[in-house]
């Protein structure tokens, strides 16, 4: 679908539909899909999720989102945004992502730019720690709303920044956290050729 309501830093892109603006002028097929879902296709093809048949894979970058895996199989949805959880979060609210981290920390007197430059110091530590606490509730009652017995344990996994020990019930820390979006798009092109149900796919 074209780009509704970009994002200032993508506002050259509005009203167009990327993937059939790429295969125009590339005169290919492109297969496009977003970094949250490249992330649980990633991870069900070279992570953890290889030894489970379904599960939920929740996105934390600038934004925040999910990927929908089901019988092995990266869903879609009827609109195109199963397991997008990021909808649950309105952009002018806290949410658990990362540009509402920096404005956080911002907040707590530590401004920083990129993500990349947070840093945990024992100066920066309470304030990082007043955050994680605050978005770990926030996905658990996104994603756990009905499963009352496993949020206190998951909340508490989540706090340890993350990283939980690997018999999880409930959530564990996904093996490609950190190339997963790039892995998942380039699997794009096979599993969308092998897929039982179409993915996003334009070309000729």
């Amino acid at each position: 679908a074209p780009i509704p309501i970009p994002l200032p830093q993508f506002a050259a892109w509005r009203g167009l539909h990327p993937g059939r603006f790429l295969a125009e002028r590339l005169g290919a097929r492109v297969v496009y899909e977003n970094d949250a879902a490249s992330m649980a296709l990633a991870e069900s093809l070279f992570g953890d999720g290889r030894q489970f048949r379904g599960f939920l894979s929740i996105y934390v970058a600038h934004g925040v989102g999910g990927g929908l895996i089901m019988d092995g199989q990266l869903q879609r949805g009827a609109h195109g945004n199963a397991g997008e959880i990021g909808a649950f979060f309105p952009r002018n609210l806290a949410r658990p992502s990362g540009d509402d981290l920096l404005a956080h920390l911002a907040r707590w007197g530590y401004p920083v730019s990129r993500i990349e430059d947070v840093q945990l110091t024992p100066e920066t530590r309470p304030a990082l720690e007043c955050w994680v606490e605050r978005a770990a509730d926030q996905l658990l009652e996104v994603v756990l709303r009905d499963k009352a017995e496993w949020r206190e344990k998951a909340r508490l996994q989540l706090v340890e920044w993350f990283d939980v020990c690997g018999d999880a019930e409930a959530v564990s820390r996904g093996r490609r956290y950190a190339s997963g979006p790039r892995l998942g798009a380039a699997a794009l092109p096979l599993t969308a050729a092998l897929a039982p149900e179409p993915m996003s796919v334009i070309g000729f």
